[in-house]
């Protein structure tokens, strides 16, 4: 298996943002990707919108020190697993749209989940901080009105006939990975 990180630093594109660097495309053809943490001795901070779109990705490592996924950033892939690192707190409208996820485990970091992130994936079970501002439809349509009425609880989320179900409060770890 080959990842990416191993290739010449030519197969990302990337935008100066603050003190690092946002990853704004991805011109490599593997489908197992490793984002590197430095690109020319400058943080990754950012997956930039559309970076990875449609590019049939089937794993991804996003890089401790990424704070934000952008819109559409790693949508219409064939992910079936996505680890977020500690430092992620934004993930922006379609991010991981039409993807393989079944499960999500978000780290404690998270304020943001936006509208549509997981369109179009089967998520039957979600591990989620306390407080995080989720979308309407950002696991499903459901999710994120169960969630406020269980107070915006950590814990994890189950769905199963047709209904999300809270389980118990739980002790996230700071970093998933």
């Amino acid at each position: 298996m080959f990842a990416a990180s191993a290739q010449s630093e030519e197969v990302w594109l990337t935008l100066q943002r603050d003190s690092g660097l946002a990853i704004t495309g991805y011109t490599g053809i593997e489908t197992v990707v490793a984002i590197p943490e430095t690109i020319n001795e400058a943080p990754v901070l950012a997956i930039g919108d559309k970076a990875f779109l449609r590019k049939l990705l089937t794993s991804v490592t996003i890089p401790a020190g990424v704070t934000t996924i952008g819109q559409f950033a790693l949508a219409y892939n064939q992910l079936t697993g996505v680890a977020l690192p500690a430092s992620v707190t934004v993930i922006g409208r379609y991010a991981f749209a039409n993807n393989s996820l079944t499960e999500m485990t978000f780290p404690n970091g998270v304020t943001s989940i936006e509208d549509f992130a997981f369109y179009l994936n089967r998520l039957i079970s979600v591990t989620i901080p306390a407080n995080v501002a989720v979308g309407p439809k950002a696991i499903d349509n459901s999710f994120a009105a169960f969630y406020t009425e269980n107070e915006k609880k950590a814990g994890t989320y189950t769905y199963a006939n047709n209904r999300w179900a809270y389980n118990a409060e739980i002790t996230l770890n700071a970093d998933p990975d």
